[in-house]
């Protein structure tokens, strides 16, 4: 998902560093760890995140037990909002081999760097990309069956989701993640919305001193301790947390989210 705030490597030798160190970690720019082990990025690219997370596959771990959770699931379609160079779309696409999936985008490099994923990884033929997506975008999708919604908007889903649009979701999952720093109360405003319709279920970030310390990967093994802080590191600007909204209507006649 991505993020904004996050630290940016500005100097030429600092992003050489970098780029440096995710190879040395995964040289083929593959995911090794997580539930979308396996994804191959093009080349050392993370639109508004950080990269080398994505490829240890620590990367939003907080939110992996919600992902194999779900796993058995046989979604229709997965929508994913702010889908940045496509960690998520490609991954989900390989996670749930029979959906398809609808990644909305607003920046033209991000969108160019996901149709390169999703083509390097055999499923851009499952993978529609658009542009900005809002209440209106939500609205206009022929939703059938059970979908997936999967939300990082940067703050903007205090607009996307409103009381019209919940409704339309109500035979659907979701998972979004909360930007209280940019609309203070965001989390609980939607937990408040989504109350009548789906089931919520709330985690944390980690801060990232603690992923240093706690994430066990055999690949960062033998690095410094510097190196190691940086390839876990996420640098969100604050606090945040993601919310799983599992429809309770699904729920009652598909089995729930466990």
């Amino acid at each position: 998902m991505a993020e904004i705030g996050r630290r940016s490597l500005t100097a030429e030798g600092d992003q050489q560093a970098y780029k440096l160190l995710a190879r040395r970690i995964s040289p083929l720019l593959s995911v090794l760890h997580g539930p979308f082990k396996g994804l191959i990025y093009p080349n050392e690219t993370a639109w508004g995140s950080t990269l080398i997370p994505k490829l240890v596959g620590s990367y939003e771990k907080e939110i992996h037990p919600w992902i194999d959770q779900i796993s058995n699931l046989n979604y229709d379609a997965i929508i994913d909002i702010g889908a940045a160079e496509g960690y998520y779309a490609v991954g989900l696409a390989l996670r749930f081999p029979t959906a398809k999936i609808i990644a909305f985008e607003v920046e033209p490099f991000a969108r160019e760097r996901l149709a390169a994923m999703a083509a390097l990884n055999g499923v851009a033929e499952r993978i529609e990309i658009r542009g900005l997506c809002d209440a209106q975008a939500l609205m206009d999708l022929d939703l059938d069956g059970r979908c997936l919604i999967v939300c990082d908007a940067e703050g903007h889903e205090q607009e996307i989701f409103d009381a019209e649009v919940v409704r339309k979701l109500e035979n659907h999952d979701l998972i979004i993640e909360f930007h209280d720093f940019v609309h203070f109360g965001v989390s609980r405003r939607l937990a408040a919305l989504f109350h009548e319709t789906h089931v919520f279920s709330e985690t944390v970030a980690l801060e990232d001193l603690q992923k240093a310390l706690h994430f066990d990967y055999s690949e960062l093994n033998g690095l410094t301790i510097a190196e190691r802080r940086r390839a876990v590191a996420e640098y969100r600007p604050a606090g945040m947390s993601w919310g799983l909204f599992a429809s309770r209507r699904a729920i009652d006649d598909h089995g729930a989210v466990d």
